[in-house]
């Protein structure tokens, strides 16, 4: 039920469970219904942005659509707090956006420093008006409680037999796909276990 609060109202968002739960699904179906927008994967697009720190030149990726900005730091672990502080601040301040806020995606969220931490932490004390974060994680005990408790934690199971193959039905229906059989998302479904 948290697609039916308006985005202005809404808190940010740690979507979490096991790399088999459909956490990185509900991001987008979270956004979708928030911007009452539909999300098509051939309008995301890769941007490279280098930051200086300390004199090292910094690249990383931020994955753009126009509702939302998708960051991944796990690899950039070391410059994650700078990252975090430069550039999403960068984007917070600026006053474009399509919708009432930045909506930042945060992946690999319970893989960043302490440090790093503590700089969202101010960032969403000063600018909650501009931004919210929706973030996805494996392991929320990671977390520090300093921000746990900022955040409306969704455990995302890991979904059963059943469940999944009306899932997969309805993917089928939205994508305006008519012609496959039962048997043949039964064996996606064993494939995929």
């Amino acid at each position: 039920n948290i697609t039916k609060i308006k985005l202005n109202e809404l808190p940010h968002i740690n979507l979490y469970g096991t790399n088999e739960s459909m956490k990185n699904y509900y991001v987008y179906y979270i956004i979708n219904q928030l911007t009452d927008s539909i999300f098509k994967n051939d309008l995301l697009r890769t941007e490279k942005y280098n930051i200086n720190i300390n004199n090292n030149n910094v690249e990383f990726n931020v994955k753009i659509y126009d509702s939302f900005q998708e960051l991944n730091l796990i690899y950039k672990s070391n410059y994650d707090k700078h990252i975090i502080s430069k550039y999403i601040v960068n984007i917070i301040k600026n006053n474009n956006y399509h919708y009432d806020k930045h909506i930042i995606i945060l992946r690999d969220f319970d893989k960043f420093n302490f440090g790093a931490y503590m700089s969202l932490r101010r960032i969403m004390e000063l600018y909650s008006i501009n931004a919210l974060f929706i973030c996805v994680s494996t392991n929320i005990s990671k977390i520090p409680e300093a921000l746990i408790s900022r955040f409306l934690n969704i455990r995302c199971p890991c979904l059963d037999k059943k469940n999944l193959s009306d899932f997969i039905i309805k993917i089928l229906e939205d994508l305006n796909i008519k012609h496959y059989k039962k048997t043949e998302i039964n064996k996606l479904i064993k494939s995929c276990d």
